[in-house]
């Protein structure tokens, strides 16, 4: 009985940590995404000006 408690309270941990690190690493991807689609508004205006 103890094991699959613990195994449960592991599987749990897990969860959590998942849940948790999943919204972080959205606005990570979004913020690096929005970076990169400024850059490129740039460099296409740079270019599009010579």
């Amino acid at each position: 009985m103890a094991g699959a408690q613990a195994t449960q309270a592991a599987t749990h941990a897990g969860m959590t940590s998942t849940f948790t690190a999943t919204p972080a690493g959205t606005w990570s991807v979004m913020a690096t995404g929005s970076v990169a689609l400024l850059v490129g508004i740039f460099l296409g205006m740079a270019i599009a000006k010579d």
